[in-house]
């Protein structure tokens, strides 16, 4: 099998790695990189080749290459960078990736490509015009699992082994322990001193003027890397600072509470992330910020609300956000310190996108929901929404749904619904240098991430056909309003 192996420069240990073990299982590895000179392929020298055409953009041009209007504006509304240049810039980057993903496909003809997810633009348009041609773009990602990671396309569970009742035992116990969280979180901890925040914030400002000279001296000036920060998003380095935020929230939450009303319960989320900006079906739901404002005012209605801001996003969200969800009545905002076990004690319901909120609220006994099919999700354990802004009818919707039994059997259950789509290992490629134990468990994700190729790659093209079904369906629901 031939595999386009995708590269960054803070991932080619783990792809040096990952390449091997391809090629012990007889597959031939090409790399490619959107960075100059830091593989076999630069994905962006076509694009630049294509850039300056007149005709770029034109609809008749792009209809020809299989790239429609709609389909182009998806894919810069998704983008972090793309959705803040100016839409004929946009629109000319989008066309002219289009056209050298095509040539890179006639030329290369890669039966499937491989590499970490990320919310950019470039993986968006080798996803789309691979899913044209059969050819699955195998994206790897954590999970909430211990020791495991998984492969997916853009979010959904590609199932590509069989387990024993004593793997999904084990993995259930694991799930159990309240103290259960991804490798990652870990190295947060030490972030929630205000010193890291105010650090961080002077490194990002300092990155901001790197990027400045680097993309100048890469040659590269539409680099996706050298045009974004960690957080993109119109004024979120306005309100970096610790002292400003806190004010927003409450310590003494419980007497916050609206006395006499359930309580909903929705966890904030970092933003832009993959999970939002590519993941999300419905174009409706792509917009992270105004999505939970919309359905925490919808809730707000019925239930006293809590919110609560993730571990890696704080000090780094707008300040503007964080006043919109105060002046909404019934909510209580709460800070990534407060343990989510507490907040779950006096919750009625959890309602978000895929996140480890959303399991251990299933197994704490807590009615779960999330807006669209999570890839965790077990019958009678999870729910989903299936609704758009302004989610007219949400609390009866939230009414029908079922409570999680909650416990081992709930644990059970998830854990039969998603260990066949996981694999032992782990992806964290950050963490490489961090320790011989996450080599190891990123070798071991490798080996058996190259022995499984083939059927990730049938249970990916599967995967694509079926979102390409809902993708045009929830865009006819869109265009007819």
């Amino acid at each position: 099998m031939r595999v386009l192996l995708l590269v960054r420069p803070w991932t080619k240990q783990g792809m040096r790695i990952l390449s091997d073990a391809f090629r012990a299982q007889g597959h031939k590895v090409l790399t490619a990189s959107e960075f100059r000179a830091r593989a076999q392929l630069w994905l962006s020298r076509k694009m630049y080749e294509r850039y300056d055409d007149p005709y770029l953009s034109s609809d008749w041009m792009m209809r020809e290459a299989g790239l429609d209007s709609l389909m182009m504006n998806d894919i810069i509304e998704r983008c972090r960078y793309l959705r803040y240049l100016p839409w004929e810039d946009a629109r000319r980057i989008v066309a002219a990736s289009w056209l050298a993903a095509d040539e890179l496909y006639e030329q290369y003809k890669p039966d499937v490509i491989v590499g970490t997810l990320l919310d950019y633009y470039g993986y968006d348009v080798l996803e789309r015009a691979g899913r044209r041609r059969g050819v699955p773009f195998l994206g790897l990602v954590g999970t909430n699992l211990q020791d495991y990671s998984r492969v997916t396309t853009r979010g959904e569970l590609l199932t590509c082994r069989e387990v024993d009742e004593k793997e999904v035992e084990e993995a259930a116990a694991e799930l159990m322990n309240k103290s259960m969280a991804p490798p990652y979180m870990r190295y947060l901890q030490r972030r929630h001193l205000p010193y890291e925040l105010y650090k961080r914030t002077m490194r990002e400002l300092l990155r901001w003027g790197y990027l400045k000279v680097a993309k100048r001296f890469e040659r590269d000036p539409l680099s996706f890397h050298f045009n974004t920060f960690r957080a993109q998003d119109p004024g979120i380095h306005r309100g970096l600072w610790l002292a400003n935020a806190e004010r927003y929230f409450e310590r003494n939450w419980r007497e916050g509470l609206t006395s006499g009303r359930p309580v909903a319960y929705v966890p904030l989320q970092f933003y832009p992330e993959t999970i939002y900006d590519y993941w999300s079906v419905d174009p409706s739901l792509r917009f992270a910020p105004g999505t939970t404002l919309a359905v925490v005012e919808a809730l707000a209605r019925r239930y006293a609300v809590i919110v609560k801001e993730h571990p890696s996003f704080r000090g780094m969200r707008s300040l503007d956000f964080y006043r919109r969800l105060k002046s909404i009545e019934s909510v209580v905002l709460l800070q990534s310190d407060i343990p989510t076990a507490h907040v779950l004690e006096v919750a009625s319901v959890v309602i978000g996108y895929q996140s480890t909120t959303g399991m251990e609220a299933a197994i704490a006994g807590v009615k779960t929901l999330t807006y669209e099919e999570a890839y965790y999700h077990a019958e009678n354990v999870t729910s989903h929404l299936d609704m758009r802004p302004p989610f007219e009818g949400l609390c009866k919707r939230i009414e029908a749904a079922p409570t999680s039994p909650g416990g081992e059997e709930a644990a059970r259950a998830l854990v039969r619904r998603i260990l066949p789509g996981c694999l032992p290992g782990y992806c964290y490629l950050w963490l490489l240098h961090k320790g011989k134990s996450n080599r190891r468990q990123w070798q071991r994700f490798a080996d058996q991430v190259a022995a499984h190729l083939s059927r990730l790659r049938e249970a990916a093209v599967n995967a694509q056909r079926l979102r390409q079904a809902r993708e045009e369906e929830a865009w006819s629901k869109v265009i007819s309003g």
